[in-house]
This record gives structure tokens, C-alpha cells and sequence, in this order.
């Protein structure tokens, strides 16, 4: 144990490994968490036990960050299995200039952090620093114990053989007394016996102030136009929109994200009309303001695909693809435009890399630094958004499955999660809802800023055609779906049943 050795190659000697992961993270506490959180389930994926190479991932990480950071570089985690039963654990930073050196001081701690380092020193059967190239070095740990958990059916010869045994394990004696604990010492029935009791022992309860109301406006309509796959929600006209804005104050409701709807004609390449100061969005975000204040939080869809003739959420460069960096040049004139109509928080949703950044960039530099972010962090590319290509009318063209993200991807939800809350976000999302509440989990567990999900058009659409062919009972459905999307872990539910949902609470 505890051999340290240090060399200056950064490869690992021998065969190429078969199992190697290898992931960017920014140079954070927040980093440092999402290292860990990483290495969970890649470790969960190889089928690799958790102790105690978690231990030695949030160490290394963590002095990483504290001694190993330079202002706008990142450091990078790798995990690599050197052999069957060896894991071996690597984080690089750019400070190769220190070096952690054991000092020469009565507790034997490491001179540069201490107690981590030591800590390192205890669990891991070897460990060293290899520096290079310049200007990085890398500390790495191995331990032989990382072993991949027994499959097929093997048996702990430790654990109990008889069921006798196994009650006696859980805590149910095996002469007839019984104890809290087992059953029938043991009943949780009793707590589920009446509707008050069943009220006083809930987790997890909705609150009006936990809504959002999503709410379309469009321009160049005298009366509102029902979206004909989202039974009960329209495209509002101006006037109906305030009426709706009032309506989901006095019923309690915390939100209302606003999506404008622009007349086809002003449709062009650029979406020039979701910067001008007087479409629609704009406009919406005006009167609604106008109408109620402060009294709900005014929230604006940050996104080009309203208002291109082709439909993407950016700008096209010559070969037809969507051109990340000359989005964002639009996506903050967007913020600019939306925080001077009077917005309290933008939603960038367009899912360009940088987005946040631009966007709290922009505000800052127009005087808008009150105005919050609520960043679409884990937007999936989803066959759930159907309905609501229809209530804003879009031109798309083909999909969006290079911007948005893969629904077989959770890491990589994590990455975009650490991009966005380094970059300013001051919330973020995941949409849609209920088929990614893992997501939606995993991000709650990870952050310490509020979490929004976003109930998408699929969603409700499927309840209500469910409904209607009384298949399920809609009000009994709609509340389980959002009862489920808080349990998950979301602080707050964009839903279409807003303002409905809140009256009954």
C-alpha cells in the first residue's frame, strides 16, 4: 500500500486498456461534485464496485480544484481498468508547476493539501504523479480491489441460506415474538388507512407557487385559436393573454413563460423579428407587465425557431447546418430586446454550447443584471414535442438531433449541466418531464439552484386523449403526472394545466 511514484509519461505502460472513460470538467466545487457524480455511473456501467475508488475520485478532484485551478482552463477525469481487477483513476490539471510533496512535519501530511492527498495515500494501492506535457501534471490512484461485481447467480457464502436465517437477519424472531421491523410486527398499511392520514404522512405535496404556465401569443388574430392537438390551450391574442396572466395570479400560479407567435410573411433566415423591439414577444412581454406586475415571474422563450422560415433554433450557415457561434451573436440581441420589454427571466432553449454565457454576458452589459436565467440544460431531441410544432407555428425543416440531445444520454446531461451553472445560469431545466425523471433526479441531487421541468405538449396531450376516450380519469392522471415530476425532484413544473391545477389545490 501507499506506493507513490512519480515519472514524466502521461500513458499507461503495457496493452492498450479495454475499458478507459475520459471527461472535461470545469476547475469547481461544482466540477468537482460532478467528477464524482460521473464516476458513479460509469463505474455502475462496468459493473465495477463503488468503494473505494468514489473516495479517491472526490480527493484527487477536489485538490485539483483547490490547488490545481487556473482561471478558464478546466481538468480533465479519466478512469481506466488496467487489467481485470485493477481500476486506476486519473485527474489532470494545468498547474504543473505544483507538485504535491510530503512535508516534513509531525503529522506526516502532504504539503500542498494535507489531509486529501494522505487520505489518497490510505485507500489506494498505488498512487503517483506524472507531469507533463506542459503545462499539465496528473495524479493518479489504483487500487487492486476494484474488482467486477459477481453476476449469474454466485452466492455471498457469508449470507444467510435459510429463510429462517434471512427473518432472523431482518429482524423477525424466529420463536413467534415479534418486533418493529418485520412483518406482522410491521404493517406500513397503517399509515395508508384514510384520506386524512394519508394527507399527513405525504412526501411530497404541489403547491400552486410550484407552476409555470406556458402561454402562446400571436400576432395578427381578433379572437384566440384552439391548438387542435392540446385540447383547452389556445394561441392568445394580445387581450387574452392578460386576461390569462391575471388569471394565474389570482389563482396562485408562480410563472408564465411566454412564446410568440409571429405572422408567416415576417418569417426570414435570421428570425429578425424575435429582435425587433416591437414583435410579438416583445409586445406580449409589455402588456402582460403592464397588467400584473411583479406579481407573477414574466418569462420569455429565448430561441430563433419561431421565427425562421426554416424552422431551427439558429442561424444556417452555406451547407444548410445550424452555425453555433453566429447564434449566439442573435441569441443576445434576443436578451436584450426581451429584458428591456420588462422580462424577469430569459430561457435560452435553443441549446447552442455557450448559450448561458452569451446571454448573462449580454444582460450585464445592458445594464439587465436583475435579470435571471433559467437555462434549457438537458433539452432532449424528443418525439414529444408534436403538439407544440403546431401552437407556434414552426417552418421546421428536417430535426434537431444536432443540438439537442440524444434520449440515451445521462452523462451527458451532466456535462451540459456544469457548462451552464459555470456559465451564469441561475436555474435550470429538463425537458421534457416524465420520460427522463432520472435526469430530472440526478440533477436535483447534484445542484444547489432551483430545478425546473418542463411538462411538454406530448405530455399533456396524451392524458387528455387518454381522457377523452375515458381510458383514465383526467384529473386523478393529471395530478399523479405532476406529483411524480416534483417527487423526481423539480422545484418548479412548466405545465399547460397551470392555472387549472393550481384553482383545485
Amino acid at each position: 500500500m501507499n506506493q507513490r511514484i512519480t515519472r514524466t509519461s502521461s500513458s499507461v505502460t503495457g496493452p492498450a486498456p479495454a475499458l478507459r472513460f475520459s471527461v472535461p470538467l470545469s476547475a469547481t466545487r461544482r466540477g468537482a461534485r460532478l467528477a464524482r457524480l460521473l464516476a458513479t455511473e460509469q463505474l455502475r456501467s462496468w459493473g465495477l464496485p463503488f468503494d473505494p475508488s468514489l473516495l479517491l475520485v472526490a480527493e484527487l478532484a477536489a485538490n485539483a480544484v483547490l490547488h490545481g485551478r487556473v482561471a478558464g482552463r478546466c481538468f480533465r477525469l479519466g478512469l481506466v481498468v488496467t487489467s481485470p481487477a485493477t481500476l486506476r483513476i486519473e485527474v489532470t490539471d494545468t498547474r504543473g508547476d505544483r507538485l504535491p510533496v510530503r512535508a516534513p512535519d509531525a503529522g506526516g501530511l502532504l504539503a500542498e493539501s494535507g489531509r486529501g492527498l494522505l487520505l489518497v495515500a490510505e485507500l489506494a494501492d498505488r498512487w503517483g504523479i506524472e507531469e507533463g506535457p506542459v503545462p499539465c501534471k496528473t495524479v493518479w490512484a489504483s487500487s487492486i480491489s476494484a474488482r467486477p461485481l459477481r453476476t449469474g447467480g454466485l452466492s455471498d457464502p457469508s449470507a444467510p441460506t435459510t429463510r429462517r436465517q434471512r427473518q432472523g437477519q431482518s429482524g423477525r424472531s424466529v420463536g413467534g415474538m415479534t418486533k418493529y421491523g418485520s412483518f406482522p410486527g410491521a404493517r406500513p398499511r397503517r399509515l395508508r388507512t384514510t384520506p386524512a392520514m394519508r394527507r399527513m404522512v405525504a412526501e411530497h405535496r404541489l403547491h400552486p407557487s410550484d407552476l409555470i404556465l406556458p402561454a402562446f401569443v400571436r400576432e395578427g388574430i381578433s379572437e384566440p385559436v384552439p391548438i387542435s392537438a392540446m385540447p383547452g390551450v389556445v394561441q392568445h391574442t394580445r387581450d387574452t393573454l392578460r386576461k390569462a396572466a391575471v388569471e394565474a395570479v389570482e389563482a396562485g400560479v408562480a410563472g408564465i413563460m411566454l412564446f410568440g407567435v409571429p405572422e408567416d410573411a415576417k418569417k426570414d433566415a435570421v428570425g429578425t423579428a424575435g429582435t425587433d423591439p416591437d414583435g410579438i414577444l416583445q409586445v406580449a412581454i409589455r402588456d402582460v407587465r403592464a397588467e400584473v406586475g411583479d406579481d407573477l415571474v414574466i418569462m420569455s422563450d429565448l430561441c430563433l425557431d419561431e421565427y425562421t422560415d426554416h424552422g431551427h433554433c439558429g442561424v444556417l450557415d452555406a451547407d444548410g447546418r445550424v452555425d453555433n457561434d453566429a447564434t449566439l451573436e442573435r441569441y443576445a440581441e434576443m436578451a436584450q430586446v426581451q429584458a428591456d420589454a420588462g422580462v424577469h427571466a430569459v430561457g435560452p432553449s435553443g441549446m447552442m454550447d455557450g448559450q448561458v454565457g452569451v446571454v448573462r454576458d449580454a444582460l450585464d452589459q445592458t445594464g439587465h443584471e436583475d435579470v435571471s436565467i433559467l437555462a434549457y440544460t438537458a433539452k432532449y431531441s424528443s418525439a414529444f414535442y408534436g403538439p407544440f410544432r403546431e401552437a407556434v407555428g414552426s417552418s421546421l425543416k428536417g430535426d434537431r438531433k444536432t443540438y439537442q440531445q440524444d434520449p440515451a444520454n445521462l452523462r451527458e446531461s451532466l456535462r451540459e449541466l456544469a457548462l451552464d451553472l459555470d456559465e451564469g445560469a441561475d436555474m435550470v431545466m429538463v425537458k421534457p418531464a416524465l420520460p427522463y425523471l432520472d435526469v430530472l433526479a440526478k440533477i436535483a441531487d447534484s445542484v444547489d439552484v432551483p430545478v425546473a421541468a418542463y411538462q411538454i405538449s406530448g405530455e399533456y396531450a396524451m392524458i387528455e386523449a387518454a381522457a377523452e376516450k375515458g381510458w383514465i380519469d383526467r384529473d386523478k392522471a393529471i395530478l399523479e403526472a405532476l406529483t411524480g415530476i416534483k417527487r423526481a425532484g423539480a422545484n418548479m413544473i412548466l405545465t399547460y394545466w397551470a392555472t387549472e391545477v393550481a384553482r383545485g389545490l
